[in-house]
């Protein structure tokens, strides 16, 4: 019999998991950091028009009343805070994967 390499299924998953999440969050970084300096407002509208969902709808208005209160130090803020939590991801994806690769032994 051939000795084969076990790979656990669900370390594997895991790490795919974190890695969609982290790039996932990077990108929601950088789409925060490119509004900096923007008007979000007009953005928000410009995407509601675009999609053609109904302004006057409670949960639509809600969000764009959301976007209307956010500055530059809370976009800022966020999206130094996302930046972080996205290395924190991607570096415990590598950890994973690292694990993967190079298996310590049964502990």
């Amino acid at each position: 019999m051939s000795q084969r390499a076990h790979r656990p299924r669900g370390l594997m998953v895991i790490a795919a998991f974190k890695l969609l999440k982290g790039l996932a969050l990077l990108a929601v970084a950088i789409g925060a950091h490119s509004l900096m300096h923007r008007d979000i407002s007009a953005i928000a509208e410009h995407w509601v028009d675009f999609f053609r969902v109904d302004p006057s709808n409670h949960y639509i208005h809600a969000l764009l009343e959301r976007f209307t209160n956010l500055d530059v130090n809370k976009l800022r803020n966020l999206s130094i805070g996302t930046y972080f939590y996205s290395a924190l991801l991607l570096t415990d994806f590598y950890s994973d994967r690292h694990r993967l690769i190079h298996p310590v032994g049964n502990l």
